[in-house]
């Protein structure tokens, strides 16, 4: 399996990028791991979610998807701890239209710790992920993934790994 992320046309279907923000980041092929800033983790950036949001990947030409990987942030206080939906549009042997989603996929907790009295997150191991699994799906039109965002907060993602092949 290969990332097809870069293949699609990437949008915000839904919610706000915070100031100075951008989707190009969500496949770029970079991942943002180092907290310290030099010139080259400067150039690393991430997506920043300012909203409650969804991101949509549309291909133009339908692909063939197994996983779907989202990078956390390097930053403890812009992590997300789950993937409220994964929404996937494809087309069936007949060539219909049909949806299959996946709610609440939680980032495994072994990489983060949290002040269990404050709920407040410490630590966030490099290169955190939340990830579906499934039996491959063919002829996938478009990939909504879903956030939510607390108050006064933004979420940050290094990258979205969407795998797929023949």
């Amino acid at each position: 399996y290969v990332n097809v992320a870069p293949k699609a046309k990437v949008t915000l279907e839904k919610g706000e990028l915070e100031y100075g923000s951008s989707l190009e980041y969500l496949n770029d092929d970079f991942l943002s791991l180092y907290k310290t800033d030099n010139s080259t983790t400067s150039m690393i950036g991430e997506t920043q979610l300012a909203k409650n949001s969804t991101i949509k990947f549309s291909f133009d030409e339908p692909q063939n998807i197994r996983a779907i990987m989202a990078y956390n942030s390097k930053f403890e206080s812009d992590i997300f701890k789950k993937i409220d939906a994964i929404t996937i549009t494809y087309l069936n042997e007949n060539g219909k239209e049909k949806k299959a989603t996946i709610n609440n996929i939680e980032m495994n907790k072994t990489f983060y710790r949290e002040l269990d009295e404050f709920n407040e997150v410490v630590y966030i191991t490099p290169g955190a992920h939340a990830f579906a699994e499934f039996d491959l799906i063919k002829n996938v039109k478009n990939i909504s993934l879903s956030f939510s965002v607390g108050s006064y907060r933004i979420v940050g993602l290094s990258e979205i790994v969407i795998l797929g092949g023949k």
